[in-house]
This record gives C-alpha cells, structure tokens and sequence, in this order.
C-alpha cells in the first residue's frame, strides 16, 4: 500500500518523443488513497480466479453501485488477484451482466468470446452462453458461483476475487485518463502498435497500424464520479476483412488502477461489448499503458 500511494504521488506528467513519432504523454497522476468513512458495499474492483473445469484463469470483474456487471476471464492465473496479467491471452471471454449491489446478490448476462479470428478463440464465439449467477460481494473479496449454459453442456464457474479499494475508491476524473497510451490486449492491436489517444474532454481516438481498425470514442465519469469507474462508448470502422466481426458500436466502462498492488505505473482496463440488439453480440476487453 505504501508503494501504491507514492506512485500516485510521483507519477508525473511525462511528454517524450518515440522513434514512430507517437507522442507519449502520460495521464495526471491519480490523488493519494484515503480510506472512504463510508466503505463500498456490494460493489467495487475485483481481481483473483475463475476456476473452470478445475482450471484457475485470471478474472478482472466490474461491479458498478447501480448493478452494472462486467468479468473479463483470461489465461490460466499465475499467483494470487494482486497482479493484472499483462500477456495476450491464447483465449478469453467476457461476461457482461447486472447483479444487483450487495453483500448477497443474484445477476444474469451473457459470456462472449473474444479474439474470435484465432484458431485458439474461445467456444463462446459462435454461440455466446447464458450466465446465472449468485455472488457474495464484500468491502474486500467477491466469492460465488456463475452458472453458464454453453451449446454442449452446463459449467459451473467459481469465483475467487479480492476487492481492489485502493483504486476503487479514488473519484472519476477526466484528469485521470488523459494521456497517449498503448493498447496491449485488445485483438486489433499487435507489438504496442496502436497509440490510444484520450484528450482532456474524454474523447478517445486510435487507427491500428496491424488491423486497420479505427476507434472513435469517448469516457465520462460513471453516475456521480464517486468511484473509479467511467462510461466508455466507441465505434470501431475500418477493420481489414480477418477483423472485421470487431467493426461496429460499442458501450461498457473502464477504470484506472495500477498493474500491481505494488507498483507505481497507470493503466486503464476498458470492458466493451456491442450495444443491446445488434447482432453479432462481440466483445473486446482493453487494457492501455505505457
């Protein structure tokens, strides 16, 4: 925690010129962490496992105070939930849902696949899979059970996720996300070759070199701006024809954190789907850094 809050207070804004002529401005450094007298109930950050089949995959879940429900499941997790897994995963899904806020509560959704042009994408990419699921939510962990119907059969996923309060709990600012980033998960993004640019207003931009995919947005600070999440929309257009399916309109949510407990870098883990009733249903989960 010590480390984490002098991140904060050092990380500076830096402007510097990179040999592909990308200008590189970090975003403002996010405030010191002070504990909230009020403590988030049933809702919050959450990183750990999702165990599958016996298989623990690293799991970064969203759950907003108005009910809002995003889970990005990974590859097979290394270690505990302190840690972002930075490596572009071989498969990956995401569950995008609601679930009521609360110490216990019960949600539903859908699981998507994602990178779906790979010969490794995940089973949800030709038929999403309905989610059930029953959840215990608290100031420091998040423990239950999602039921998901696949084409073949009935999986039981169980979650194991820590609460993430120290950014969680930092208001929404634009201040915080402003800056020159590079995407390093998202599968129209290959060896940090697409700078995502996000200004002071909260509009986003970016046009990968490696798909052809540009991507016009923006972010705003989710209800109030209490707590460390944004409303994301974005439009992708001009994809190459492998990418293609990713062409389209999407909404979800993003917040700010470091990539460790412990660390004193700024990244930015932006959770999207396409928007209600156009289908295909697709969803890309995006993680910006430097």
């Amino acid at each position: 925690m010590v480390h984490f809050v002098l991140g904060l207070l050092v990380t500076q804004a830096l402007v510097a010129c990179s040999g592909d002529g990308v200008t590189k401005v970090s975003s403002g450094p996010l405030p010191p962490y002070t504990p909230l007298v009020t403590i988030p109930d049933g809702h919050g950050r959450f990183m750990g496992t999702v165990t599958i089949a016996g298989v623990s995959y690293f799991g970064d879940a969203l759950l907003t105070a108005d009910g809002e429900f995003r889970l990005y499941v990974g590859d097979p997790a290394v270690g505990g939930g302190g840690a972002l897994q930075f490596a572009r995963p071989r498969s990956s899904a995401q569950l995008v849902g609601t679930a009521a806020a609360g110490r216990a509560t019960a949600g539903s959704g859908v699981v998507v696949g994602q990178a779906c042009q790979t010969a490794d994408s995940s089973r949800f990419c030709s038929v999403p899979g309905a989610a059930e699921m029953t959840l215990a939510v608290s100031p420091t962990n998040m423990l239950g059970e999602i039921r998901v119907m696949t084409k073949e059969a009935e999986e039981n996923w169980r979650l194991d996720l820590q609460q993430w309060r120290y950014t969680y709990e930092i208001p929404a600012t634009l201040r915080q996300v402003t800056g020159v980033f590079y995407e390093l998960q998202a599968e129209f993004a290959r060896d940090r070759d697409t700078a995502v640019r996000i200004d002071e207003t909260g509009r986003l931009f970016f046009q990968s070199a490696n798909s052809g995919c540009t991507g016009n947005g923006s972010l705003a600070p989710h209800l109030d701006g209490k707590f460390n999440v944004y409303d994301v929309s974005l439009s992708i257009a001009t994809c190459d024809a492998v990418h293609g399916h990713m062409n389209g309109d999407f909404k979800g949510f993003a917040s700010v954190s470091t990539s460790t407990a412990w660390s004193e870098d700024v990244v930015i883990r932006i959770w999207l789907s396409t928007r209600d009733g156009m289908p295909p249903r697709v969803a890309i989960t995006m993680l910006l850094g430097y």
